[in-house]
């Protein structure tokens, strides 16, 4: 638990993000080959949070996914996306459901039980829910992850 707590601190995010820039690795790109999470952001702040979030460092992970499509990493407060989703065959409301997802996060935060770290606890299922398309771009999601798994394009 100390270890996880120290993860997800500002120390240690300032110090990877020194470690990162000394490796030249820190060179956050929004802008993908098909959406820019920039622009995505800022629809699904004014949608779904009112535009009350700040926006956090937004890029695409360099290499393909087939079952975990996004993450939010608090000590840096970045959300990575992964570049599976990258995609003019995957529609933008798939996009924006794994980005709000995420966003969910960063504003929800870790609750504690005991020694366990919980980050889909029943109130963040329940906000996430509220996407307008929640079920559709869920069913889109396993679909994409299935079709990955099998060899399958989407």
């Amino acid at each position: 638990q100390k270890i996880e707590e120290y993860v997800d601190s500002e120390a240690y995010g300032e110090t990877l993000f020194e470690v990162e820039a000394a490796a030249g690795r820190n060179g956050l790109n929004p802008q993908g080959r098909h959406y820019d999470l920039g622009q995505l952001f800022e629809k699904v702040n004014s949608e779904r949070f009112r535009g009350e979030m700040q926006r956090p460092a937004l890029t695409w992970n360099r290499t393909f996914t087939s079952c975990k499509f996004g993450h939010y990493h608090p000590a840096r407060d970045q959300v990575m996306l992964s570049m599976t989703l990258d995609d003019a065959r995957v529609p933008s409301f798939v996009v924006e459901f794994v980005l709000y997802h995420e966003v969910l996060h960063k504003k929800l935060g870790v609750r504690w039980n005991g020694t366990t770290k919980r980050v889909h606890t029943q109130e963040f299922r329940q906000e996430e829910r509220k996407f307008p398309r929640y079920k559709e771009a869920e069913a889109w999601l396993t679909r994409l992850a299935s079709d990955i798994r099998k060899g399958k394009s989407h």
